[in-house]
């Protein structure tokens, strides 16, 4: 067992104060043109602080996060996406994120079921939504995701696919 998978994962609400390191593990997961922006991200902070996640190792290090907002929309929509609505029912992830020294160890599928269950104590939440690729529809549909189909949204040059989780 490597040393990464004996490190039990804590979860925590982000703050702004963890926008640096939130918007470096960004660049460094997701193409240019699909990261989101330290501007974007420090929007979800403020906008949905409840919504975004981060996940420490046990001595602290923050090694990876899930950034959300809520939408008022049944399906993912390039607006629900760029907006926050406050007393949505639909939680839209916009970001999953493993710093690269610590993937491939199940820290990914640990981030989302603790994500999930977070999710759960979100006042008026009745689903949780997510675009992704066709290589990661596998993994998000093992921890309960369903396929909705293609998603309407269009973000850099692959095509998405929109999938939910009923809470």
């Amino acid at each position: 067992m490597s040393t990464n998978q004996q490190r039990p994962l804590r979860l925590e609400i982000a703050a702004l104060e963890d926008l640096a390191l939130l918007a470096e593990l960004e660049r460094d997961s997701y193409p240019a043109d699909e990261a989101a922006s330290a501007e974007r991200l420090a929007y979800r902070l403020r906008e949905a602080p409840r919504c975004n996640l981060i996940a420490r190792s046990a001595d602290g290090q923050l090694i990876g996060f899930v950034s959300a907002t809520r939408a008022a929309t049944d399906r993912l929509t390039e607006r629900s996406m760029r907006e926050h609505v406050a007393d949505g029912h639909n939680l839209c992830i916009h970001s999953v994120v493993i710093d690269n020294s610590f993937r491939g160890v199940g820290l990914g599928r640990a981030l989302m079921q603790g994500y999930l269950e977070h999710a759960r104590s979100l006042e008026a939440v009745r689903w949780v939504s997510l675009i992704c690729k066709a290589a990661l529809r596998s993994f998000y549909q093992s921890v309960g995701f369903r396929l909705v189909g293609p998603s309407a949204v269009v973000h850099g040059s692959d095509p998405w696919f929109e999938l939910q989780q009923p809470l």
